[in-house]
C-alpha cells in the first residue's frame, strides 16, 4: 500500500492498541488496514490521494501458546486492499479473509536446532470449539483457526510454518515455551507459601514509602538458547484483584463484583522480578474500582487474587516498538509496528508464548482492620470484611 500526497496537514487514522492478553490482536490489525482503505482526508490541497493499490493479499498471523492449554490455536487470515471494491463490503465476505488452501505445520527443535518432529495443524471452526467471533464489521461465520493438541515441551523450540501451495509462498515464526506448570521453575512467593497463617499479605499502612512486596523468579532449562537469549521470559505483569459482594439491605440480593488493579510490566533481571505495590495506591485503586455505594448497598470484601503473567522477548519487543511509533491519531504506521513472522509471503503478526499463574491471598488482621476503618475506602464505600 502506497500513500502519495504533498500538503495534507492531518490524517485521522486509528491504530490498533495491543494489550497484554492480545485478545483482539488479529481483528484490530485487519480493521486498521480496512479503515485505511476507506478514509477520505479533507484539506486545502488539490493533489490526488491514492490509499489503495490493486488487490493484494496480506497474511495476518496470531498465535499465543500457553503450556496450560490442552488445545492450541493459531489464527491465519488475510487482510486486503482493493482499489475497485468497497473495503467494508469485502469485510462481510468470508472469502476476503480466509485462504482456500494452506498447509500449516509446527516443527519442533531442541536448543541445538536438531529437529524432533513435525505436527500437522488442522483447520477448525472456532465457534464449534466454543470461541464464537464477536459481532461487528466482519462476518461472524465461518470462524476459522488452525489447531493442534498436546502438552507443550519447554525444552523445545516451536517453529510455525505456513505454506500457500497456490502461489508457492511460505512464512514462518519461532517461539520458545514458558513453563508455567512447575512452581519450582516459575516461582511467585505470595502464591507458593501455602501457610496462610504466616503468609497473609499486609498492606495496612498508607504512610509514605509503605508497600506490598511481590517478588518472583523464572528458571529456564540449563541449556536454553534462543535468538541469543538465556531465558524464554522477557517480561512480567502482575494484576491484583479485589473481590467483593454488593449486598442490598432492602431486597437481600447479593451481587459479586471485582476490580483488577494492574501493577504494570516489569523486565526480569537475572531471572527475577520484584513488584513493590504502594499501599496508598492499592487503597485508591480499590476505591476507584468500587466507587461510592448506592443507597442500601453494603460491601463485603472477600479474599483477593493475584494474577502473574510472563511473556517472551518477542512480546516485549512488540510493546517497545509500539510505544516508540505511537498509537491513536498521532501514530506513524497503519500496519503492526513489530512482527516476528518471516518468509516469502510477507506475512504480519505475532507467534509467541505466554505463561500465567494465579491464586487467592488473604489480607492479615491489621490490613482488614485498616481497610474497614480507612477514610479512603469507607468514606462512602460501606466496606466490611467477610470470608465468602
Amino acid at each position: 500500500m502506497v500513500l502519495t500526497f504533498r500538503c495534507v496537514k492531518k490524517s485521522f487514522i486509528a491504530l490498533p492498541l495491543l494489550v497484554f492478553q492480545l485478545k483482539f490482536f488479529m481483528k484490530k490489525i485487519i480493521t486498521a488496514i480496512i479503515v485505511a482503505a476507506s478514509i477520505f482526508i479533507f484539506q486545502s490541497c488539490s493533489q490526488k490521494f491514492n490509499v489503495a493499490a490493486p488487490y493484494k493479499q496480506i497474511v495476518v498471523v496470531y498465535g499465543i501458546l500457553d503450556q496450560k492449554d490442552t488445545a492450541h490455536y493459531v489464527r491465519i487470515e488475510k487482510a486486503f486492499l482493493d482499489q475497485s471494491k468497497n473495503a467494508l463490503t469485502m469485510a462481510q465476505v468470508s472469502d476476503s479473509s480466509y485462504f482456500a488452501q494452506l498447509n500449516v505445520i509446527i516443527k519442533r527443535f531442541d536448543f541445538s536446532y536438531n529437529q524432533i518432529d513435525t505436527i500437522q495443524l488442522n483447520r477448525v471452526d472456532m465457534s464449534a470449539e466454543g470461541y464464537p467471533k464477536a459481532s461487528g464489521t466482519f462476518f461472524n461465520a465461518p470462524n476459522y483457526a488452525y489447531k493442534f493438541k498436546g502438552l507443550l515441551n519447554p525444552n523445545y523450540i516451536y517453529r510455525l510454518v505456513i505454506t500457500n501451495p497456490t502461489i508457492g509462498l511460505a512464512d514462518s515464526a519461532e517461539t520458545p515455551i514458558i513453563n508455567d506448570m512447575d512452581n519450582t521453575v516459575f516461582t511467585f512467593n505470595k502464591l507458593d507459601d501455602t501457610d496462610l497463617f504466616t503468609n497473609k499479605i499486609n498492606f495496612a499502612s498508607v504512610l509514605s514509602g509503605r508497600h506490598l512486596d511481590l517478588p518472583g523468579t523464572y528458571v529456564p532449562p540449563s541449556n536454553f538458547s534462543f535468538n541469543g537469549y538465556i531465558s524464554p521470559v522477557g517480561l512480567a505483569q502482575v494484576v491484583f484483584r479485589f473481590n467483593w459482594n454488593d449486598s442490598n439491605g432492602s431486597t437481600g440480593k447479593i451481587t459479586s463484583k471485582y476490580y483488577d488493579y494492574d501493577l504494570g510490566y516489569s523486565a526480569l533481571s537475572g531471572g527475577s522480578f520484584d513488584y513493590q505495590a504502594s499501599n496508598y495506591e492499592l487503597y485508591n485503586g480499590l476505591f476507584t474500582g468500587m466507587g461510592c455505594a448506592p443507597a442500601n448497598i453494603y460491601r463485603q470484601l472477600g479474599p483477593c487474587q493475584l494474577f502473574v503473567y510472563l511473556a517472551t522477548y518477542d512480546f516485549a519487543n512488540y510493546l517497545q516498538a509500539n510505544s516508540l511509533s505511537g498509537t491513536g491519531i498521532s501514530g506513524s504506521d497503519i500496519q503492526p509496528t513489530y512482527t516476528n513472522i518471516k518468509g516469502t509471503g510477507g506475512a504480519l503478526g505475532l507467534f509467541t508464548c505466554k505463561g500465567a499463574r494465579s491464586g487467592y491471598v488473604l489480607p492479615d488482621v491489621a490490613t482488614v482492620d485498616s481497610l474497614e476503618a480507612s477514610t479512603i475506602i469507607n468514606g462512602c464505600c460501606q466496606l466490611h470484611w467477610t470470608t465468602f
